[in-house]
């Protein structure tokens, strides 16, 4: 036997010799990973350090690149506001609806001095229920021979402009990553085929979407903006000169304003919508002698309008509750505003 050697008592087991289990091999393991957990945060600041002194050294250099990262995204949007608008004029813009020609005829007949007739000679009667339209496309009449294409490309281009401020809108409430989602309005619209194409149709399409739009920007800023509270009541009170709904939407924006805000300012925006809105009845009476559009009675046959207000199983009331039906969401997007 060997100096180093030990025998064991007679009768006696052998020493157990050490084991490394695989709880010593995990312990092994983790302790690796704890050691490069801890170099990886020891760079991170370091990184952290050394970026924060370029950054104390060059102090206009992160502002300025944050500014520019806003300004291309915005400009990103500006160009897709474009390109949607350029894409409906090609697709949908070779269609016109016969209500076009009407409003056409009539602001022909303004620009020439013959004032609100469909035909020279006639009586003056409100054939039309668009009188923003008329009013705005009287003026092009005198510099251009056709109307079609200028309130084509009026009433979609105001659509895109309110779409990409829209979208600006949306981009600014967003942080991160998450602004990429500035682009859905813009998308969900040129997704819309049916919507695309009466924008493009020759009516007053795009410039109720504008004021639409614009009234529920305004109505977000009015609180803190006096500009705002002024852009809104103008917004709503237009929204009755587009189309006889407009009213109603205008109403019902403004009436949120009132319900939401403290007593004060809120009071005018209200003023300037009902301003416009007795502008319009009073010149609609001087002009036709009526307090309703001809439209009116074109969709409410009757004789007369409290008979037809009352007449609850009349065409007209029976035309307003399917509408209700299935654009009752028309009239509830202020409130989400």
């Amino acid at each position: 036997m060997t100096d180093g050697e030990r025998s064991a008592p007679d009768g006696a087991d052998p020493a157990p010799r050490p084991r490394t289990g695989w709880r010593a091999g995990m312990r092994t393991l983790v302790g690796r990973f704890g050691a490069a957990a801890e170099r990886l945060r020891a760079a991170r600041r370091g990184a952290r350090t050394a970026w924060d002194g370029w950054r104390a050294r060059h102090p206009g250099v992160v502002p300025a690149a944050r500014r520019a990262a806003h300004a291309a995204m915005l400009a990103a949007l500006a160009a897709a506001a474009t390109l949607y608008a350029i894409r409906v004029l090609d697709w949908y813009g070779g269609a016109t609806v016969d209500d076009a020609g009407i409003t056409y005829a009539y602001a022909d007949n303004l620009a020439a001095g013959r004032g609100l007739r469909m035909t020279p000679g006639e009586a003056p009667t409100e054939g039309f229920s668009n009188p923003l339209q008329v009013l705005l496309l009287a003026p092009l009449a005198r510099f251009v021979d056709d109307l079609d294409p200028a309130s084509k490309a009026l009433n979609v281009g105001l659509a895109a402009v309110a779409f990409a401020l829209l979208c600006a809108f949306v981009y600014l409430q967003l942080r991160g990553f998450a602004r990429v989602l500035a682009f859905v309005p813009l998308g969900l619209a040129a997704y819309w085929c049916g919507f695309d194409y009466w924008l493009a149709a020759g009516l007053e399409g795009g410039l109720l979407t504008a004021l639409q739009i614009g009234s529920l920007l305004a109505l977000h800023y009015a609180p803190r903006h006096r500009a705002a509270d002024t852009t809104l009541g103008v917004t709503a009170g237009l929204l009755a000169w587009t189309r006889p709904e407009g009213l109603v939407y205008g109403g019902i924006v403004v009436g949120v304003r009132l319900l939401r805000s403290p007593a004060g300012r809120r009071l005018r925006a209200a003023a300037i919508f009902a301003g416009l809105l007795a502008l319009l009845v009073v010149l609609r009476w001087l002009l036709f002698r009526e307090l309703v559009p001809n439209t009116y009675w074109a969709k409410v046959p009757g004789r007369g309008l409290w008979w037809s207000l009352t007449d609850t199983d009349g065409p007209g009331w029976v035309y307003l509750a399917s509408f209700l039906h299935d654009r009752w969401w028309y009239f509830a997007i202020p409130l989400w505003a």
